[in-house]
């Protein structure tokens, strides 16, 4: 740049303050984009490059298999969402105190048991094929690789319950249809009708799928759905997007990218083990052909000796096979990619070779956090409509014997997900009931942790105990219990350590000590036979007596106080018989 250039340069504009740091254009972010688009137009460009590739990533490629398999063992599990209904008496009010209603356990068993049995797969859904944990796996799985499913409420259909589902997958919502001239001030974005508060109307849904290819015949159609007809099931990222994103959207690329990298690496390492040569020649000649058009081959067997054409030399190649950097580099991708799925590395890669287990435990419980959002979400979005639109057909029809107008009051139930057992049994059993102890918790939410139902556990209970006296049986008989073991709790631990100290500091007193220090006088053992006699006629709790004990002679060991009242937990006094003295007749004073 010469002298004028420098001169007569355009100047940059001075940097303003207060100006963001990230919206700053400059060399380090000139291909940082600065515009956006709104929810429905990213996805009218994208929606169905993203679904084909979801899905290619589900059904061929590892991680993505493992990611829908985590959703469905996580946020359904075995069972699916559950049904509990939970319909109860109205509160009422009495001397100025609200009294909880009862429990109407007619009305909430029958409903449940109709539920049950409507659920089956030859009532569920139209094609009879399905469960309804079945089609709970299907919506899910569905939302997660299309981003969004369709769920039609049948009614009228021919089965007891006079309803059905039918599962509509997003391929058939009209992605092309959109017009913003319709009904009154109705909109129609990419196949959902909406009004103008963004209220879902209805759905313009094509006959047949488009994508069916190889599959000819009928007529495709666009038929219009009211919304009241049809769950739509989608997790939305904005709140004016009409249509549903792949969950898979920001692992695409790097998952695509690092499956090509596997399988080059793959690919490496099998040629390297085939220990693969070449001929060459000295004088550069080359190969004419001859018999074998593809080129001189030989076979290598174990001790074989090869005698090579005239004039050619062979030369092995090192394909430098295992890569030494592989595990490290594809460990470091995969958690970005568990990252932007919202799950855990270690699970995702079934790779726990450096977990310990306070990391392994920290690892499990964001995820499941995420889980119980999931399961939330589903409960709400896809199970309660059906169950709603299920539990009015079944009252109007008479199905289920109960007046219309508590409609309301059995159409609140509880829906129980997926729980997952304690990291560490023992410990976090008696946490639980430490916590129920103190009032922190209840039996009831701490059942509900372990994905447990009260009165479902409290029920068994009492079968099980009627059933052992039935038998003459009582539970020690089943599960012994040695009284000499105390439960172990975080408190216990601190006291068990504090005893441990003080019995080591006795038992060396006692091991360095002469005899005359460590024996007890008369009147110490007077005093402690009062106490083994205190304790045997129930005049004081068997573990005061040892604190008392172990305070009055701190020479003796824990051990020693253990085998001296330890017997006392099953010993009964004998009864004396006292003899009834015969009572004397009383005279009068006049003889």
């Amino acid at each position: 740049m010469n002298f004028f250039q420098k001169l007569f340069r355009k100047k940059q504009a001075p940097q303003v303050r207060g100006q963001i740091t990230a919206a700053i254009n400059n060399r380090l972010t000139a291909d940082w984009p600065t515009s956006t688009l709104s929810a429905d137009s990213q996805l009218r460009g994208n929606l169905e490059a993203l679904r084909a590739r979801s899905r290619d990533l589900r059904d061929d490629n590892e991680f993505g298999a493992k990611f829908v398999s985590m959703l469905r063992n996580n946020v359904l599990g075995e069972n699916g969402m559950m049904l509990k209904c939970t319909a109860k008496e109205p509160d009422r009010v009495q001397g100025g105190q609200i009294i909880p209603g009862a429990p109407d356990v007619f009305a909430n068993k029958i409903i449940e048991e109709e539920f049950w049995r409507w659920g089956k797969r030859e009532n569920c859904t139209v094609t009879k094929r399905h469960s309804w944990i079945d089609v709970q796996n299907l919506v899910l799985e569905s939302c997660a690789i299309d981003g969004e499913i369709l769920v039609r409420k049948v009614r009228g259909f021919n089965n007891r319950y006079g309803f059905a589902l039918q599962l509509i997958e997003g391929d058939h919502l009209d992605i092309d249809k959109n017009d913003f001239t319709g009904r009154g001030n109705n909109t129609v974005r990419m196949g959902v009708e909406q009004n103008e508060f963004g209220e879902i109307i209805a759905f313009h849904i094509r006959t047949k799928n488009p994508n069916d290819y190889g599959f000819y015949g009928g007529i495709d159609q666009t038929v219009r759905l009211p919304a009241a007809d049809v769950v739509y099931v989608s997790l939305p990222k904005r709140p004016s997007q009409s249509r549903g994103f792949p969950w898979m959207t920001p692992a695409m690329l790097n998952l695509r990218m690092l499956g090509g990298y596997r399988e080059s690496e793959l690919v490496r390492a099998r040629v390297s083990a085939a220990k693969m040569a070449v001929l060459t020649s000295p004088a550069g000649d080359s190969y004419t052909g001859g018999s074998n058009a593809n080129g001189i081959t030989m076979d290598a067997e174990p001790g074989a000796i090869e005698q090579l054409p005239p004039g050619m030399d062979i030369k092995p190649i090192d394909w430098n096979s295992p890569n030494a950097a592989f595990p490290d580099f594809n460990k470091a991708c995969l958690r970005g990619i568990a990252s932007a799925l919202g799950i855990s590395y270690n699970i995702l890669a079934d790779d726990m070779e450096s977990v310990n287990f306070s990391s392994g435990r920290l690892g499990l419980e964001e995820p499941r956090e995420t889980f119980k959002a999931l399961q939330r979400w589903f409960a709400e979005s896809f199970c309660q409509p059906v169950f709603e639109e299920w539990l009015m057909m079944q009252m109007l029809s008479g199905v289920i014997p109960l007046p219309m107008s508590k409609f309301p009051k059995f159409a609140e139930p509880t829906w129980k997900g997926r729980r997952w057992g304690y990291i560490q049994p023992v410990d976090d059993a008696n946490a639980a009931v430490t916590r129920i102890k103190n009032g922190l918790s209840t039996l009831t939410k701490e059942l509900a942790s372990q994905g447990l139902d009260r009165d479902e556990t409290l029920d068994e209970l009492a079968e099980d105990k009627a059933a052992m006296e039935a038998r003459g049986l009582e539970l020690a008989d089943i599960f012994p219990v040695d009284d000499s073991e105390e439960i172990d709790t975080p408190e216990a631990d601190i006291k068990n350590a504090d005893m441990a100290a003080n019995a080591n500091d006795k038992n060396t007193a006692a091991q360095t000590g002469m005899v005359q220090d460590t024996a007890l006088n008369g009147a110490q053992v007077t005093a402690l036979k009062d106490l083994v006699t205190s304790v045997a006629n129930g005049e004081i709790p068997l573990e005061t007596a040892k604190q008392l004990a172990s305070a009055a002679f701190p020479l003796i060991t824990d051990e020693e106080l253990n085998k001296i009242f330890n017997p006392l937990k099953n010993f009964k006094p004998a009864q004396k018989e006292v003899d009834n003295p015969q009572p004397q007749p009383i005279s009068s004073p006049n003889g």
